[in-house]
């Protein structure tokens, strides 16, 4: 499992799919309520819901891009991915073992919604949501 940061490849569309445009990495923290239910046999299931705010570094273009960008006439990219407000839903279930040991399982899904912008040298730019 990957720890944070975690990080991320854009990948182009249209006239550029394919193309491994930019990396950057990103920390989620999440703000979660969580309703558990009812235990079955030593099994507590659980749902939640959250609102996730999603800080992006450390944003580069990659070389592919770069070579890519510049065979377009495109000179000096830099790009730009803004923060992330979005939604978190999350299920899973404790099996307590004892009362101080258990076994979690549980998925997550964060909804990362944001907007990116490459600035090239003769004022051309480049914008995409992601």
């Amino acid at each position: 499992m990957r720890q944070p940061p975690f990080e991320h490849t854009a990948t182009g569309k249209g006239a550029i799919q394919g193309v491994d445009l930019a990396d950057s990495k990103h920390l989620p923290p999440t703000l979660s309520g969580i309703y558990r239910f009812t235990p079955i046999s030593g099994f507590l299931p659980y749902v939640g819901a959250a609102l996730n705010y999603t800080l992006i570094f450390d944003e580069e273009l990659t070389p592919q891009a770069k070579t890519t960008f510049v065979g377009l006439g495109l000179t000096g990219g830099k790009v730009d991915v803004e923060n992330s407000i979005d939604l978190s839903v999350q299920a899973g279930v404790d099996y307590h073992i004892d009362e101080s040991w258990l076994i979690n399982a549980s998925a997550l899904w964060i909804g990362i919604d944001t907007d990116a912008e490459i600035r090239f040298d003769g004022g051309d730019r480049l914008a995409s949501s992601i």
